[in-house]
């Protein structure tokens, strides 16, 4: 019986997962079918001229291209390599079927890493004078995908900024580590710096909308309850998370994006350090839980630092000066029973008064 080997590389090193034969050299896959197919008893080899086959599955491949019907195209593709392993257009498009197929979600089957182990024989089995022919195929293909995936963990973002938060850092960390191995399609540097400007700009974009969206319904309510104020704040951290993290992981060549990242922080952070949550004691309502003394400092120290950045970008920038969080201890309680509300602009011109003029 002959040993099993991998058509692709030549390696014997193949492991079953998942129910395929998978290549620990090249990350080829052959289903059991297949891998029957290659172990084949005796000693001669029959070779068949399945050239007629070959074209057919190219043919429905690129129809099922033309389509954007992935699943499909995946599948010819992967016929098609059975006969001829070493087809750099065939390896191309399946490449492109399987990024595409993780648009929205991991595919349960293949991964992006497997992309571009696809992309990687392309271009390895490319004839010299299309080499660069078909990495700028590839590009085309990734510039869109990435601007596309951010889009859509933005729109999911929008709805659920706490839950959702940690797959756009994961993303914009995976860019920055180029830990799926994309980068070595771009070539150019322009390109590259092409592909950060217009992911950040949708980053932003979507961060904005969900902050827009966590105010909009924090502010229905003239004085909301500690549940409405928790989930306001969760919203506010972890759309500063993220813009944090654009900023380290994705550099962007525009001058007023830079600067539009540093505002928002600095608005986000300003509301979240004087927003608290009320409670009702039968008469009027009054602070209850807010964020700590210690924190909003810091977050104030913060603000300080996103300013000075701003001026980094820009030397015209006026820095303001320091403004101090309010104090939502130590209420007086005589003001806010006259004016039936511990938050109404009379009382904080009393409290300003005796925290700014009489403690001096």
């Amino acid at each position: 019986m002959k040993q099993l080997t991998c058509e692709m590389c030549g390696s014997t090193d193949l492991m079953k997962q998942n129910g395929v034969f998978v290549c620990q050299t090249c990350g080829m896959k052959y289903s059991v079918e297949e891998a029957k197919k290659m172990v084949i008893e005796g000693t001669v080899n029959v070779k068949i001229d399945e050239s007629e086959k070959f074209n057919n599955y190219l043919a429905l491949a690129k129809s099922a291209d033309e389509s954007d019907n992935y699943n499909d195209l995946e599948s010819y593709c992967g016929q098609a390599l059975v006969i001829d392993p070493k087809n750099y257009e065939v390896w191309f498009l399946r490449g492109k079927a399987i990024l595409w197929l993780n648009l929205y979600d991991d595919n349960k089957e293949y991964t992006c890493s497997d992309a571009v182990v696809c992309f990687k024989n392309s271009t390895f089995y490319a004839p010299a004078d299309k080499k660069s022919e078909i990495n700028d195929q590839i590009n085309q293909e990734l510039y869109p995908f990435f601007v596309m995936r951010a889009d859509f963990i933005g729109r999911c973002f929008t709805d659920n900024p706490s839950e959702f938060e940690s797959t756009y850092i994961y993303f914009m960390e995976q860019m920055q580590k180029n830990a799926l191995g994309f980068r070595e399609f771009i070539t150019k540097d322009d390109d590259l710096a092409f592909y950060n400007d217009d992911v950040a700009s949708t980053i932003n974009s979507y961060v904005h909308s969900a902050w827009e969206k966590a105010t909009s319904i924090f502010n229905y309510e003239k004085y909301p309850n500690d549940d409405d104020w928790t989930l306001f704040k969760d919203a506010a951290f972890s759309c500063m998370k993220t813009i944090n993290c654009s900023i380290n992981c994705i550099p962007t060549t525009h001058t007023d994006l830079k600067i539009q990242r540093y505002l928002a922080l600095i608005e986000i952070t300003e509301r979240v350090i004087n927003s608290c949550g009320y409670v009702y004691n039968g008469n009027f309502y009054l602070p209850n839980m807010a964020l700590s003394n210690e924190a909003r400092v810091g977050l104030t120290n913060r603000i300080m630092e996103y300013h000075q950045k701003i001026k980094e970008i820009d030397p015209y920038y006026f820095i303001p000066n320091r403004q101090n969080p309010k104090n939502f201890k130590g209420g007086c309680y005589i003001a806010t029973c006259v004016y039936g509300s511990y938050d109404c602009p009379e009382v904080w011109t009393l409290r300003r008064y005796r925290d700014n003029t009489l403690k001096v």
